[in-house]
């Protein structure tokens, strides 16, 4: 074993363990009269190898060889070294294992050396060893080798198209136990085989009792077979026709006795039929981006033409993907369903799959053959199912499609998982409006015939009458239940006329009997008596009688129907009645029965949904049973806010089901409402439930404005703003305008967001033109509206007016008018919004006194300020002040005469008239404008006297400007004395 020295020892019948042998490694020995056999469970060995030398010592010959035998499906390999052609006894060594590759087999040939090595074994788990010899040296051939290889197989091959049930177990005495015994040919090649069922017992009479089984396996059913039919035949009336089941090289299968369905078609309406303008585009059916998808198609009977047999459905494929090969799976049935929404489940029951293998998609319409034919009855939706699941995904294929309203689609993608098991809403279908154009092979409608089902063949053959109730060009189908199918030829169809059936076209259940309601007409009248044959379908629904006679010479009859109460919940359903009468096509009538069976319907949900999160489960319950699958109605009072299917389906045996309810995200403003959800059921009265749906949109109201200033004075601005909310709204909203300052901006009082819309029309801004001098101002503009939070923004106001700034002042004034000598004014031009301060300064402050500030009031365009003179009681002469006036950048200046008040020097001795004279000459401010004034003149030397004069007192009349004079005083001394003294002089109105 795996090489030299390692060796196991005789265990004489006993299971031994043993680690050379590898994992699981046991085995036992056992010697039998010329024969050793061993047999050994393996796991990691590589090779076996056999040492010895019970040979032939040297005599004689040596060969080998490698035999195959299959049993039960197994096969065998058996490695032989043999020795013959001495008087010894001769060894003859047989290794057996299942077929494993690279299996090889050497030995030594020397015939004294038992040496053999058997190779390749890595993958095997079970080995067997024979040893044998035949009587004085002779040889045991390979047909003689190969019948102990066979007979030896024959006992280790497990029995595995045979299973017993129980396998064990105690029978009382006297009590009897029945084993089912279950056959399977699976994996057999045809044939025979023979085994036996061993029962082994505690009995010591009878311990053990073999039952031979024998299993003939057969090629499996390929297709069936029609003999040819004659053509015509007459409708309505049997012919006899055989079926024969063929295997795949063309010969009967003798042991088929399985049965077939026969159907009838009217292959004269064949042809194709593509639903849908085609239009328009989608990857949604082959999305190869995906590497698992699966998409459900509804298409109605308009679409599909009506009734009829189809056998293949083409894609029309607009640009091509990667991968473009899929492995697709084409699956169809009948549906009462009529749209797919958010939610919507995929269906898992009652498919036919037509079709299931790789296509490559090509550009345009891709046929795709179906493997069985699916007869469509033309009534109700059909479904399509469109899967694949491939190794790897790229890019999308791209089909026509066709827009339709509602929703017809439901698809899904996936990276993994298979397809076809998905179930409910897992994984979670998208519904689409675009519709695959397809393109519908019909080979054919269906027409009545009968018999539906064939009795048992017998060795592979029926034969049988076959009735055909339709005119046309007609082939027969008959298909087994595994979907082995047989197409007769065509044959055509003769009548002796027509006949035409009437029943009521509704009716209600449990009404009874409707006397003379159906009517049977021929096409002519018959010459005898004519036998019309009346059925209805499904049992249970109408009672008709068995036949009708239309009397010899008439055209017509009537007969009762009776409209049966079945006592079960199952909805509407419709009566398919027919009449029937040899050598006349069959005629057929339909009457919709209504349930009289009515029950409470409850619909329950969540209370309240959020606008656009996730979906919501719902629930419709009966107050019992369905006993057919029942369509309920579904329907929300409010769509636009909650959407729910417009059908779903309780199944028959079931109470309630589920749906989805979607709260769709709107985009409108419309705050939290309140839907109604209704689910109705005919003849039922209606369930209903009431669901809450928050808005997800916010009732902020957005003011936009287009600027963030304005100039006070430019003209209005048209579109200076707006005013949006976060979505749009199912109601005009009124939005209140406010200009926190009118007198800077105005506004309008209100806008309007319209319905429908988010966004108001755009409104004016206007800046007002004050002629107030106030600055830059920030106008705070706000919208408001009931229910929904303000909206606020600052816009600046630009001020159009500037500052003019100005002095006003009186020319002079004497110092020695003091605090109060008058009043100066300092101007701005234009009224002020605000209080502003103008800075004063004095050039002379010694002699002229202002405050350093003076504010203009808020209102006010100017204001005061006193003017103080000082006097400094010095003689220093008049003197011109300057006031200047500053606030900010601006800046102006005025002047006013500040005249000295104290005594004066004489200015000149001058001699006039022989006399000496003191001159003075003083300048005088009148007080009032053209007024006289009292000049007052004294002194301190008392030998000074006014010459000429003896008062002291001198009226003088103005002179010069008008506002000034200058007055000459001559003082004549009594003494010439010096000059140097001094007089006061003063002004003081008249009195």
């Amino acid at each position: 074993l795996n090489g030299s020295g390692t060796y196991l020892s005789y265990s004489d019948n006993l299971i031994q363990t043993s680690t050379p042998l590898g994992s699981g490694g046991q085995y036992f020995t056992r010697k039998h009269p010329k024969l050793f056999v061993f047999a050994a469970d393996i796991g990691g060995v590589t090779q076996f190898n056999i040492n010895g030398n019970l040979g032939a010592d040297g005599g004689g010959a040596v060969n080998g060889t490698i035999l195959s035998a299959t049993l039960n499906g197994i096969t065998y390999n058996g490695m032989v070294k043999r020795v013959f052609g001495t008087s010894d006894p001769s060894v003859n060594h047989l290794i057996v294992t299942r077929e494993t590759p690279g299996l090889t087999n050497t030995f030594s040939t020397n015939t004294d050396n038992d040496y053999q090595r058997v190779s390749g074994l890595s993958s095997t788990t079970r080995i067997y060893y024979l040893l044998f010899a035949a009587a004085n040296g002779g040889q045991i051939t390979d047909q003689q080798t190969q019948a102990i290889f066979q007979k030896f197989i024959e006992v280790i091959s497990p029995l595995d198209w045979a299973t017993a049930s129980p396998s064990s177990g105690i029978i009382p005495v006297g009590a009897t136990q029945d084993v089912t015994l279950s056959f399977s040919a699976i994996g057999l090649d045809p044939g025979t085989y023979e085994g036996e069922l061993e029962l082994t017992s505690d009995d010591a009479r009878d311990p053990v009792v073999p039952l031979p089984l024998t299993l003939n396996v057969t090629r499996p059913v390929d297709h069936l077979e029609w003999d040819t039919i004659a053509s015509p035949q007459s409708v309505n009336e049997p012919f006899t026709t055989t079926l024969v089941a063929k295997d795949d090289m063309g010969a009967v299968v003798a042991g088929f006795d399985g049965t077939a369905d026969i159907t009838a078609f009217d292959e004269s309406s064949a042809g194709d039929t593509t639903t849908g303008a085609g239009t328009g585009l989608t990857f949604q059916l082959l999305d190869t981006s995906y590497r698992v998808h699966r998409t459900e198609c509804l298409y109605t009977p308009a679409e599909l033409g009506g009734p009829g047999r189809l056998s293949g459905m083409g894609i029309d494929i607009s640009s091509l993907g990667n991968p473009s090969v899929i492995n697709l799976t084409v699956r169809v049935k009948l549906s009462l369903r009529s749209s797919f929404s958010t939610g919507s489940q995929w269906d898992t029951t009652d498919w036919q799959t037509v079709f299931a293998g790789p296509i490559t998609a090509t550009l345009g319409w891709n046929q795709i053959p179906f493997s069985t034919h699916f007869d469509y009855d033309g009534t109700r939706n059909l479904l399509v199912d469109v899967s694949f699941s491939n190794a790897t995904s790229s890019i999308s294929t791209v089909v026509r499609c066709t827009t339709v309203t509602p929703s017809r689609v439901l698809l899904a993608g996936a990276s993994s998982g298979d397809p076809l098991t998905w179930s409910g809403t897992t994984p979670a279908g998208s519904p689409s409006s675009l519709l695959p154009s397809l393109r519908f092979t019909r080979t054919g409608v269906t027409v009545p015939s009968s018999p539906a089902t064939t009795t048992a063949f017998i060795d592979g053959i029926w034969t049988g009458p076959v009735t055909v109730g339709a005119l046309g060009s007609v082939r027969l189908t008959a298909q087994t239940s595994d979907g082995k199918e047989g197409v007769s030829n065509a044959f055509a169809l003769t009548s002796s006329g027509t006949l035409t059936l009437t029943t009521p076209s509704s009716a209600t259940e449990g009404a009874g009997l409707l006397a003379s309601a159906g009517t049977v007409t021929v096409s002519a009248a018959p010459l005898s008596d004519l036998t019309v044959n009346l059925a209805s379908t499904p049992g249970g629904v109408l009672s008709l009688p068995a036949s009708v006679i239309i009397p010899a010479g008439q055209t017509s009859a009537n007969f009762d129907i009776t409209v049966l109460d079945n006592a079960l919940l199952d909805g509407s359903r419709q009566a398919h009645c027919s009449a029937s009468a040899a050598a006349y096509p069959t005629a057929t009538a339909i009457t919709q029965i209504a349930d009289d069976e009515t029950t409470s319907i409850t619909v329950s949900s969540t209370a309240t949904i959020a606008e656009g999160t996730t979906s919501a489960t719902g629930v419709v319950s009966l107050g019992q049973a369905a006993a057919a699958d029942l369509v309920i109605e579904l329907s929300s009072s409010t769509p636009s806010r909650l959407t729910v299917p417009a059908t779903v389906i309780i199944p028959a045996g079931q109470s309630s089901t589920t749906f989805t309810l979607v709260a769709p995200d709107n985009n409108q403003v419309d705050g939290t409402g309140t839907s109604t959800v209704t689910a109705m059921l005919q003849g039922s009265s209606p369930g209903t439930t009431a669901v809450q749906i928050t808005d997800n949109e916010n009732r902020n109201l957005n003011l936009v404005l287009f600027y963030t200033t304005l100039v006070e004075g430019n003209a209005p601005v048209p579109s200076g703003g707006y005013v949006s909310l976060s979505g749009s709204t199912p109601t005009p909203v009124v939005v209140t305008l406010t200009s926190s300052d009118t007198s800077e901006l105005e506004v309008p009082a209100t806008v309007t967001i319209n319905t429908g819309s988010s966004v108001s029309p755009y409104f004016p801004l206007t800046a007002v033109d004050d002629v107030v001098f106030d600055g830059t101002q920030t106008v705070t503009v706000t919208a408001s509206a009931a229910t929904f939070v303000n909206s606020s923004k600052n816009l600046i106001i630009q001020d159009d007016d500037s500052l003019t700034l100005g002095l006003t002042l009186p020319a002079a004034l004497s110092e020695v008018a003091g605090p109060g000598a008058g009043t100066g004014t300092a101007s701005i031009g234009i009224e002020t919004a605000a209080p502003i301060t103008v800075s004063l300064t004095s050039s002379l402050p010694s002699r002229l006194a202002i405050p350093s500030t003076v504010t203009i009031p808020s209102g006010q365009n100017s204001a005061p300020f006193s003017l103080g003179t000082i006097d400094n009681r010095i003689e220093d002469g008049d003197a011109t002040a300057t006031i200047t006036a500053t606030q900010a950048a601006l800046s102006t200046t005025g002047t006013l005469i500040i005249t000295d008040d104290e005594p004066h020097a004489a200015t000149a001795i001058k001699s006039e008239d022989g006399l000496s004279y003191l001159v003075f000459s003083y300048r005088r401010l009148l007080p009032v404008t053209g007024q006289q004034s009292i000049l007052e003149v004294s002194t301190t030397l008392d030998d000074w006297h006014l010459a000429g004069e003896e008062a002291e007192e001198l009226s003088a009349t103005p002179t010069g400007d008008g506002i000034t004079e200058t007055v000459t005083v001559r003082l004549l001394p009594a003494i010439t004395v010096a000059a140097k003294k001094f007089i006061r002089v003063r002004t003081a109105p008249l009195p």
